[in-house]
């Protein structure tokens, strides 16, 4: 089986922790907190779109 790249818009709260603790993990910049709670409490309202990237089962980003 070849692993494929999957788009898909931040739609839940395990997306929105799993985005907070790989961003903490991978990029020493980004403090932990409720960037990606309010991500997706916008995304819920219309105001924003973010769109998660998976390379197989992985998050790329």
């Amino acid at each position: 089986m070849k692993d494929f790249i999957t788009l898909k818009q931040l739609s839940d709260i395990d997306e929105a922790v799993l985005l907070d603790q790989a961003f903490s993990t991978h990029f020493p910049w980004y403090k932990q907190g409720e960037y990606f709670i309010r991500c997706l409490e916008e995304n819920r309202e219309g105001k924003r779109i973010t769109i998660m990237a998976f390379y197989g089962n992985s998050l790329a980003g």
